[in-house]
C-alpha cells in the first residue's frame, strides 16, 4: 500500500467517502493515487501547472492502472476547471496563492473544500470568513518538527472573532489536543520576544495570550 506523508494521510483521512476530487497542485499524483486504490472515491482529477510533475504523475498512475478513473489536467489554479466535483484539495502552497485559486473558482454549497497553508494561516483565516467561506473543521499535526493546520471549509456565509482568526474556529475548542497547545504557547513566546519591535503581530499577540491564560 501507498505510504503517504503525515501531511498528506490527514488529508486523505478528510476526504469524504465516494467523493470525486480534484487535487490542485497534485505533484506526483500519490494523495489521488492512494485515495482511488482504497476505494475511498470514485473518480479524481490530478492539476498541476508544471510539466514535470504531471509527468511523474501520469507515470504512477499508469503504474497502477488507474487511468479510467483519474485523469491528470495541466491547468493553473482551478478557473478552467469544469469537471464535475464536489471534493477540492488546494495543499502545500503559501496562503496568497491558495486564495487566488479559490477566489478564481465557483463552488457550491455542497461542496467540500481542504486546504494546507504554509504560510500565513491567520491572514487566509479571516479572508476565508470574509469571502463567505465557513471552516467546519481544523487540524494540527507536527509534520518534520514543522506545524501543519488543515482547514475543511464550505461555501457558506459565517461570522468570526478575532479567537476564530487566529487560534481557529474549531481549533479552540481542541481542549485536549496537547500538541497544539504547546505550539500555541511556543507562538506565544515568539511574538513576545518581538512584539516589541513589530506593531503588526501586536494583534495575535494578545489574542492568544488572552486565550492561554483564560484556559
Amino acid at each position: 500500500m501507498i505510504k503517504l506523508s503525515k501531511r498528506l494521510d490527514l488529508i486523505y483521512d478528510l476526504i469524504p467517502h465516494n467523493a470525486i476530487v480534484a487535487d490542485v497542485g497534485t505533484d506526483h499524483g500519490w494523495l489521488i493515487i492512494k485515495a482511488v486504490m482504497t476505494g475511498k472515491v470514485s473518480l479524481a482529477f490530478g492539476l498541476d501547472i508544471a510539466e514535470g510533475p504531471l509527468s511523474h504523475a501520469k507515470a504512477n498512475v499508469e503504474n497502477y492502472g488507474l487511468e479510467d478513473r483519474i485523469t491528470l489536467l495541466k491547468m493553473d489554479g482551478l478557473s478552467q476547471f469544469s469537471e464535475p466535483c464536489d471534493t477540492f484539495v488546494i495543499a502545500g502552497m503559501g496562503a496568497e496563492t491558495i486564495w487566488s485559486i479559490l477566489e478564481q473558482a465557483s463552488f457550491k454549497t455542497t461542496d467540500r473544500i481542504l486546504i494546507q497553508s504554509n504560510t500565513d494561516l491567520p491572514w487566509l483565516r479571516k479572508t476565508l470568513f470574509m469571502n463567505g467561506f465557513r471552516i467546519i473543521d481544523e487540524r494540527f499535526i507536527i509534520d518534520h518538527n514543522k506545524p501543519v493546520f488543515i482547514l475543511v471549509c464550505e461555501y457558506r456565509q459565517t461570522s468570526f472573532t478575532l479567537i476564530d482568526q487566529y487560534i481557529g474556529p474549531v481549533l479552540k475548542n481542541a481542549k485536549d489536543n496537547l500538541a497544539y497547545s504547546k505550539y500555541l504557547v511556543s507562538r506565544c513566546n515568539h511574538l513576545s520576544e518581538i512584539s516589541k519591535y513589530n506593531q503588526s503581530i501586536v494583534e495575535e499577540f494578545n489574542v492568544l495570550r488572552t486565550f492561554i491564560e483564560t484556559e
